[in-house]
């Protein structure tokens, strides 16, 4: 059984550490196991990272952190052998045992010259720190000029001498002369006692006029505040501890940093800065922003923006708003929407919409829609569609038009049209018009009327009227009417008939038929011929008289003749 020795944390610092602020106690170790091993410590690391870790990751009573190069004593594990060495992260213990899980063997052909107490320093994590810082953080070139400060302890001495093994120009500072010898003997290039000299600034400046390419920060504080004007364009930092703050019972002002985050803080405008993501925040506003993308995040809102473009991010919802222009977009379904005027728009089909109108419009085709009314309008035809009833209307002229009918309606006038026929109709006249023809119809009364000729139509009884000569035409019998004087007209044969005379008169041959009476086969006949009256002796008209009687064979026949208004009998 093993007694160990252990340092504990018997209460938080409180400004500088304090010998009241440990605790020595005892505790026995058990045998170890299959598979552990028993280390003794050789050499403990004492680093100022332990102040402020101390400070989150330890609670009072526990065993201060820290590393060890410790010496394998009992093993009962093949990879560590007894009498090998190896560094373990088990703290300020004098033994402790493990499973070698998280142990790293030394060299087991170390240099006898070489002190095993590197392995905590140069050779271990203040080195590789150092080495990281330069070529990953820095990335530091060949010709760059380098500021380190703090630049004598175990991490700025290293990052010195790579920095000029790596062909750079080295400026550091230390707090002693004695440190600043130390540094000269490394190299350096230029090196000062920041706690003697007259102006921090001034002396930064007179060892690099031309300002720094990379920063190694180990200090913070108020150093830092008069180096960060002093960085080159495009200059690069990488922020490894801030000592001069660890002990501060009073916040410094100035840029500060906190190596447990990587942030840097300046006070005065309330900004934090984490090197590592970019990431500047200020907590007064709750604004995050990173310089790389020129993206500013405010985290209660959930709103990012971006100044360049001036557009406003909310990935909650989805929505981008432009502020200058007042449009919001909404990725997810490709809406835009402009707030100022209720506009919204649909980019993948190109339809805007104005909420409050209920108007839908398609700038591509002009057509307006207005859901509520189901009606579509095209602006540069002055066209307005409803679809439901299928009616189209032209504002500008008064038409409207129903596609499925092919029927055209102007409400002024009351008049439809039919493009397909030709036809016009006047509802209020039941008049229907046909313009290639002239023809004119009233369907309540069967009246077809052609004006350029002032002829009427009756279809039912086939009756032609001409009102300006009072004519009637039968067609079907060829017969003229004139309903003034009551006579009617055969064309074909030349025939005039007045019904309310008995007259009927052949012009061609100037006879005039009157037909007094009739009883059985006697008639009596009155002739004319040619304004004379002749005997039927006349040579002239022996020849009607002996037709009539050959057409009247043996009947009995009375002639009367006039001439001149005189009345003669046959003898």
């Amino acid at each position: 059984m093993v007694v160990s020795k252990a340092w504990t944390l018997r209460q938080h610092f409180q400004g500088f550490p304090k010998a009241s602020d440990f605790h020595l106690r005892e505790e026995t170790l058990p045998q170890p196991k299959n598979g552990q091993v028993l280390l003794e410590a050789v050499f403990l690391s004492v680093d100022p990272y332990m102040r402020p870790y101390s400070q989150t990751m330890m609670k009072e009573g526990d065993v201060m952190i820290g590393s060890q190069v410790a010496k394998v004593i009992q093993s009962y594990n093949p990879s560590f052998p007894v009498g090998c060495h190896v560094v373990s992260d088990c703290g300020w213990r004098s033994h402790w045992v493990c499973d070698g899980a998280e142990l790293t063997p030394l060299l087991p052909d170390w240099p006898q010259d070489i002190p095993l107490s590197l392995a905590l320093g140069a050779i271990g994590m203040p080195g590789l720190t150092a080495l990281y810082g330069l070529e990953e953080v820095c990335e530091i070139k060949k010709g760059e000029t380098l500021l380190v400060n703090a630049a004598a302890g175990a991490v700025g001495s290293v990052v010195g001498q790579i920095a000029k093994i790596k062909g750079c120009r080295v400026v550091g500072c230390a707090g002693t002369d004695t440190k600043v010898s130390y540094l000269k003997e490394l190299g350096f290039d230029q090196v000062f006692n920041y706690k003697t000299v007259t102006s921090l600034e001034e002396s930064l400046r007179e060892a690099a006029p031309h300002g720094y390419d990379c920063y190694f920060e180990n200090v913070g504080g108020k150093f830092s505040s008069v180096v960060m004007p002093q960085m080159r364009e495009y200059g690069r930092i990488a922020v490894c501890g801030s000592i001069s703050m660890y002990n501060d019972t009073t916040s410094q002002t100035g840029i500060l940093s906190t190596p447990q985050t990587g942030i840097l803080s300046t006070p005065q405008t309330g900004i934090l800065s984490t090197p590592q993501t970019g990431i500047l925040s200020t907590p007064q506003t709750g604004i995050l922003s990173t310089p790389q993308t020129g993206i500013l995040s405010t985290p209660q809102t959930g709103i990012l923006s971006t100044p360049q473009t001036g557009i406003l991010s909310t990935p909650q919802t989805g929505i981008l708003s432009t502020p200058q222009t007042g449009i919001l977009s909404t990725p997810q379904t490709g809406i835009l929407s402009t707030p100022q005027t209720g506009i919204l728009s649909t980019p993948q089909t190109g339809i805007l919409s104005t909420p409050q109108t209920g108007i839908l419009s398609t700038p591509q085709t002009g057509i307006l829609s207005t859901p509520q009314t189901g009606i579509l309008s095209t602006p540069q035809t002055g066209i307005l569609s409803t679809p439901q009833t299928g009616i189209l209307s032209t504002p500008q002229t008064g038409i409207l038009s129903t596609p499925q009918t092919s029927i055209l309606s102007t409400p002024q006038t009351g008049i439809l049209s039919t493009p397909q026929t030709g036809i016009l109709s006047t509802p209020q006249t039941g008049i229907l018009s046909t313009p290639q023809t002239g023809i004119l119809s009233t369907p309540q009364t069967g009246i077809l009327s052609t004006p350029q000729t002032g002829i009427l139509s009756t279809p039912q009884t086939g009756i032609l009227s001409t009102p300006q000569t009072s004519i009637l035409s039968t067609p079907q019998t060829g017969i003229l009417s004139t309903p003034q004087t009551g006579i009617l007209s055969t064309p074909q044969t030349g025939i005039l008939s007045t019904p309310q005379t008995g007259i009927l008169s052949t012009p061609q041959t100037g006879i005039l038929h009157h037909r007094v009476q009739q009883h059985y086969t006697t008639d009596r006949y009155l002739f004319i011929c040619q304004g004379c009256l002749f005997t039927p002796i006349c040579s002239y008209c022996i020849c009607v008289t002996e037709s009539v009687e050959m057409f009247m064979f043996n009947i009995w026949l009375l002639y009367v003749f006039i001439f001149q208004g005189h009345m003669y009998t046959p003898i």
